[in-house]
Parts: structure tokens; C-alpha cells; sequence
């Protein structure tokens, strides 16, 4: 329940507040997030963000996974996945690589970072790690996103032809 007038995050420039906010996004999905913010008069919802910031800004600042990466953004290729006997390249398929491995890292830096990072351990502690797509993956392509000479008997039929 909203306590206050629907014109009022205008009124206080909180439009402004969010085009600043979405200039230090990184990705199209960060930024329509932070677009999609409103102000809220939900105490709790608002102290569980800001810990979660506080969390997310100092798990950030040292030399963790958080701040070395880059996460690739692979909406297209899921789309792709949820047509039936669809195919990804080569390309799509280290995006995804990159991204469940990264995902994976998260995963354990937070359940070992427990005390530390409660708030955001605890929202992540719902995510799996994936080792099945990663295997998949891993057999048809090498750690530069070639595909492998014997990802599979026809490509070994025709390599052996070839020769």
C-alpha cells in the first residue's frame, strides 16, 4: 500500500535519482531495473535493499568475483533454447558457458562468506550450482569456444576423412 500521492516521485525528482542511477548500470537489464524502481513505504523491504547494497558495495570492494566480472547478458540465446531442436554457435554457447560459471562462483562465494554477507547469502542460497550444462558444453567445445575435433562421431568421420 502506497501512503503517498502517485505524482509524488516526480515532484521530487526521483526521475533524475533513477537516470543517474541507471548511467553506472551495466547491461540492458540492469538499467530497465533500475528504471522499474519506485519509492516505497515498506520499511522492511527498504532496510533488507540497503543491507543488501552495503553488502554487494563491500563484497565488491575487495578482489572478489563480484568485481572482476562481467556478466554476459544471454537473453537472446535462452530464447533461442525454448524453441525445440534449436541450435547455438559456438559464440552462444561460451556466453553461456561464461555466465553458469560465473553464476557457480557466486554461489560458493557466498555460502562460504556467510557471516559476512548475510542478506545477499541468503537470497542466493535458493540457486543451484550447474555442473550439467557445463558438461555439455565442455565435450563439444574447448576452453576457447572451438568446437572440439571429437565433439561428436560424424565430426571424428569427417576429420578422419579429411586425412
Amino acid at each position: 500500500m502506497n501512503i503517498f500521492p502517485s505524482e509524488l516521485p516526480s515532484l521530487l525528482g526521483f526521475d533524475a535519482i533513477i537516470a543517474r542511477l541507471a548511467t553506472f548500470c551495466v547491461g540492458k537489464n540492469a538499467k530497465e531495473a533500475a528504471q522499474q524502481l519506485l519509492p516505497s513505504s515498506n520499511y522492511e523491504k527498504v532496510a533488507t535493499q540497503l543491507q543488501e547494497i552495503v553488502e554487494y558495495m563491500n563484497a565488491s570492494a575487495g578482489s572478489s568475483i563480484i568485481s572482476q566480472s562481467h556478466y554476459p547478458e544471454i537473453e537472446k540465446e535462452l530464447n533461442v533454447l525454448r524453441m525445440q531442436d534449436a541450435v547455438l554457435t559456438a559464440i552462444q554457447c561460451k556466453q553461456l558457458r561464461k555466465l553458469i560459471s560465473l553464476s557457480n562462483e557466486l554461489i560458493h562465494f557466498f555460502a562460504d562468506k556467510m557471516d559476512l554477507f548475510p542478506t545477499l547469502s541468503q537470497k542466493i542460497a535458493p540457486n543451484e550450482e550447474d555442473k550439467t550444462v557445463l558438461g555439455y558444453i565442455d565435450e563439444v567445445l574447448d576452453k576457447d569456444g572451438i568446437v572440439k575435433d571429437d565433439a561428436s562421431e560424424s565430426l571424428k568421420t569427417n576429420q578422419t576423412r579429411t586425412y
